[in-house]
């Protein structure tokens, strides 16, 4: 079958988290773009119906493509031998850097200096996916003043979907269809 995009428009709530999607709209352990206040953001939903969200921007490329990353764990170490935990990852789909996905820390930046990316606070109300707009960027990786083109990023309408992988291109897509259709 081919894949769907959903639509929907990204709504605050009264106690100021922003309603992104329902949570059945992501697939498990895939990423979505979305646009969060001022903030473009991929949202990860895991395979226990949790979600995180960490920007979109990938430092390394300077590409808005963090969605497309890969999910998974990864062992840390600990200070002593035997000490140690899993965490959550997230691995780019271009330059295969690697971020902690709880702190948005680099664990591997393939040669490159560390570029840590910001983590939003996120959670499932309901079924909905809720995200705080104010991201936890400790590291300042966020620049309040840099331009959105809301046009650009959002159209007429708000997107949550994948981008087409090369096989995928032929698939139906109902925006583009829409689009075309104008």
């Amino acid at each position: 079958t081919a894949p769907t995009t959903t639509y929907t428009y990204a709504t605050p709530k009264a106690d100021g988290l922003v309603d992104v999607c329902a949570l059945t709209d992501l697939g498990v352990e895939r990423g979505a773009g979305a646009l969060v206040g001022p903030h473009q953001v991929a949202v990860f939903r895991l395979s226990d119906d949790s979600v995180r969200v960490i920007q979109l921007h990938d430092p390394y490329a300077g590409a808005n493509v963090l969605s497309r990353g890969i999910v998974g764990t990864h062992w840390l170490p600990g200070e002593t031998e035997g000490e140690g935990a899993e965490v959550l990852i997230l691995t780019s789909p271009i330059y295969k850097q690697v971020w902690n996905l709880d702190t948005g820390a680099v664990i591997d930046a393939a040669g490159r200096g560390e570029h840590p990316v910001a983590v939003f606070t996120a959670q499932v109300r309901d079924g909905r996916v809720l995200v705080d707009p104010d991201a936890e960027d400790a590291a300042g990786v966020l620049d309040p003043d840099a331009p959105i083109d809301l046009k650009r990023f959002m159209g007429t309408w708000y997107v949550i979907g994948n981008i087409p992988t090369r096989p995928e291109r032929e698939a139906y897509n109902a925006y583009l269809d829409d689009l075309r259709r104008r």
